[in-house]
């Protein structure tokens, strides 16, 4: 067990500096101490790594801001058509979270009607966003 400088049993923590991205290391378990303790779990990284892995973190963070994006479209597109499936008869079954199968006749009757509706190619090529 590593022991910090002030008595404490050290955790281990990630570095997210770029000249250290994802490194571990052992720090103080104090948060907001001031205490100097510091010691590297891990060997230091080749100088190629210390310059590629800050980009790579970067693109995730932007995808992973793409992607909350997608998920809150999607919530909110599935809202839409449970408005509109609801507004056609069609029942919810409750253990599925479904809806039943709909006639295809009503299915031709929603998808007519649907393609009138402003927005409605946008929704389905999306909103234009490049990635």
């Amino acid at each position: 067990m590593v022991v910090c400088t002030c008595g404490k049993p050290a955790v281990v923590q990630n570095s997210w500096t770029n000249r250290n991205p994802g490194r571990r290391f052992f720090g103080c378990p104090t948060i907001g101490s001031n205490c100097p303790f510091l010691g590297w779990l891990d060997p230091p990284m080749c100088p190629r790594s210390v310059d590629i892995i800050p980009g790579l973190l970067r693109r995730i963070n932007a995808f992973r801001g793409v992607v909350e994006e997608l998920e809150e479209q999607r919530s909110k597109y599935k809202k839409y058509i449970i408005i509109i499936l609801e507004g056609f008869g069609a029942e919810p079954i409750a253990e599925y979270g479904a809806y039943s199968k709909i006639p295809k006749d009503l299915r031709k009757q929603i998808l007519t009607w649907l393609r009138k509706q402003p927005g409605y190619y946008e929704m389905l090529v999306g909103s234009g966003s490049n990635f």
